[in-house]
Parts: structure tokens; sequence; C-alpha cells
């Protein structure tokens, strides 16, 4: 999440806000392009996606440990518990990678207790704010998001697949148009 304000917009030199507003609408072109991907070719999409997140877990694990060895105290045990933590992302990352179909449906599985959660938690707020105006849609969108998360959990591998490569592309889409949007605001204060 960005925190730009017109103030801290006007502290910066013009040209840095033009090569930001420039880098900044290439990512959303890129991001815009790779989520229409997504949405049309899901099961190319998969692997890669799978790939991607292998390795950012690769990463992940190189710089926990890297970061347990470097802050460790006097006590053993948190350093042992972050060396396991960081064995347990690497062999996920080995898994994501070498078998893509492992980490697409692991992702699915995710995205549906993520779905499940949040409706859960819509649900419940609805049932503590029923009696304020307007809070109707807390519970639409909770029995929502407890379909959604069910679709996920009761789809044929096929159908996970699909609506995984759905949710991504459609992220992808609504993040690269609020990149858009925001390289059109920067282009408004710059100028």
């Amino acid at each position: 999440m960005l925190n730009i304000s017109r103030n801290s917009v006007a502290k910066q030199n013009v040209n840095v806000i033009r090569k930001q507003k420039n880098l900044l609408g290439f990512i959303a072109c890129l991001m815009f392009i790779s989520g229409i991907l997504f949405i049309v070719f899901p099961f190319y999409s998969e692997a890669l996606l799978s790939v991607i997140l292998g390795g950012v877990l690769i990463c992940s694990s190189i710089a926990w440990t890297a970061i347990m060895l470097k802050n460790r105290t006097h006590n053993l045990w948190p350093v042992v518990s972050g060396v396991l933590v960081s064995i347990a992302y690497m062999m996920m990352g080995y898994f994501f990678i070498t078998s893509p179909e492992i980490g697409i449906f692991t992702l699915a599985t995710l995205l549906a207790g993520l779905f499940l959660i949040g409706g859960l938690i819509r649900i419940m707020a609805w049932f503590r704010q029923r009696k304020e105006m307007g809070r109707e849609m807390l519970l639409i969108i909770g029995v929502l998001d407890l379909f959604i998360g069910w679709c996920f959990i009761s789809a044929t591998p096929q159908a996970s697949v699909v609506m995984v490569s759905f949710v991504v592309g459609i992220e992808l889409i609504v993040s690269a148009c609020s990149c858009f949007a925001l390289a059109r605001q920067l282009s408004k204060l710059s100028a």
C-alpha cells in the first residue's frame, strides 16, 4: 500500500516524479497484460505461477536464514525454530517448482481458506452491527465469500486451476488499473 499525498509529492523533484510515473505506467502495463494472459491461458499460467511462488518461497527461506543468523541472541531456540521454518520454506519452494500441480492445488486450498475465514468474519461483523443502517452488504459479501470458498474446495482439479488463474488475473488487472490511476495523478501533480 502506498502512502502518497500532495504534500509528499510537492517535496519531490519534478524529474524524479516523471521517472516514477513512467516506471509506474510500465509496471501497470505489464500487470494488465499478465492479468489478461492469466485469464485467457489458465493452464499455462498455472505452471508459471507455481514456479514464481516457488522461487519466492526459496528466496524467503534464504533471507529468513540470513536474518536469523545475523540477529541471533544468546538464546538458541529462536534460531533453531527460525532455521526449521526456513527449511520448511525451502522444501515448499522446491515442491512448487518441481511439481506445479501440487503448488497450484496448495494455492487453491489457501484461497479457499481465506475466502471461508473472510466470509465468517463478515457475517459475524454483520451479526454484531445488524441494527445499524446499511450493514446488509456485510451479510451479502460474507455469504458470497463462503460460496466462493465452497466452490474452491469442491472443485475438480481442472476447475481449481482455472479459478486460481482467474482470481490472480483479476487481481493483476485491478492492481494495474490502480497503478494507472496513480500514474495519472502523479502526472497532474508534476505538471
